[in-house]
């Protein structure tokens, strides 16, 4: 599915919205092969508005986005209910990732 991604055009959504570059695209891929290790499977994945793709998780009434944006950068985002959505960024070293996989780990829990 998220290949597919590939085929949209810039305003895909009307309001001006980038297509999701090959890049983005391929660092979603990545981050589903590698989460699905720790199960953690996305439950969608759409194009962003802001150019990317967002990966959502909805996960025992808690929501979480993986967004990786077309510029490279990945930003984790945690919406809790009658609070300011909580946002960081995802790191992509090696040791910085398992620390970001434990955080999204336990946010969801």
């Amino acid at each position: 599915r998220l290949v597919s991604f590939q085929s949209i055009e810039d305003d895909w959504d009307g309001y001006g919205a980038p297509k999701p570059a090959r890049d983005a695209i391929s660092q979603a891929i990545t981050l589903v092969s590698l989460l699905v290790i720790f199960n953690l499977t996305p439950s969608a994945a759409h194009p962003s508005p802001e150019g990317g793709i967002v990966l959502s998780f909805l996960r025992n009434g808690r929501h979480a986005a993986l967004e990786a944006y077309n510029d490279s950068q990945i930003y984790a985002i945690f919406m809790h209910a009658n609070k300011t959505p909580e946002v960081w960024e995802w790191t992509t070293s090696s040791d910085d990732y398992l620390s970001s996989v434990r955080r999204l780990q336990g946010y969801l829990e």
